[in-house]
């Protein structure tokens, strides 16, 4: 089970984004993105608006992919909404995949 990210602080956030974006595996998880993009990523949390990003770390069986952060297991795709755009509102929920085309079978 995951942990809430609205549990988590401003700071707390980015940091658990960071840590999924800095991992050696990300350029590889995202080969779609241009090196300017992923160093915008990288550098500031830069988020493309036009293309997905993907996360760096193996897949659950249920299509979710987690990033462990103080001894807590949070999905990737709200902890980078989390650090995005701020608390989750009780009745949102956030989508883990994006459709365009053939990079959502990623």
């Amino acid at each position: 089970m995951s942990a809430n990210v609205n549990n988590l602080s401003e700071n707390a956030a980015r940091a658990a984004a960071k840590q999924i974006v800095n991992n050696q595996g990300f350029a590889g998880a995202n080969p779609h993105l241009t090196a300017a993009q992923i160093d915008a990523i990288q550098g500031g949390l830069d988020w493309p608006n036009d293309v997905p990003v993907f996360s760096p770390f193996a897949i659950t069986h249920n299509g979710y992919s987690q990033v462990r952060y103080n001894g807590q297991k949070y999905l990737c795709h709200r902890v980078t909404y989390r650090e995005c755009h701020g608390r989750i509102e009780a009745n949102h929920d956030i989508s883990h995949t994006v459709y365009v085309g053939s990079l959502t079978s990623r």
